[in-house]
């Protein structure tokens, strides 16, 4: 079994966490499990569009990749405009 060195504050918040985990799993948990449940939890979001079109819901049955791809568009658009903005500011 390997030993990793975390910070008092981390501890604490890992302990909160495995507290959470174990009411709603209601049986008790380890400190392991809490952070196996972080990490499962780290690489579902990363690969989730369901928690994508959580924050879009109005991009339902929309291709994701279209999506992300106007939304580069806009936010590009976006910075152009508050440049063009600071320069008016600046004159």
């Amino acid at each position: 079994m390997a030993v990793v060195q975390i910070s008092e504050e981390t501890k604490r918040r890992l302990v909160e966490v495995a507290a959470k985990l174990q009411m709603s799993v209601k049986r008790k948990v380890s400190l392991e499990e809490a952070v196996r449940f972080l990490i499962e939890q780290h690489e579902k979001k990363k690969h989730d569009p369901e928690l994508f079109y959580s924050f879009f819901g109005c991009l339902k049955g929309y291709d994701i990749g279209k999506a992300q791809a106007d939304l580069r568009e806009l936010r590009r658009e976006e910075e152009k405009r508050l440049e063009r903005l600071a320069r008016q500011l600046g004159d």
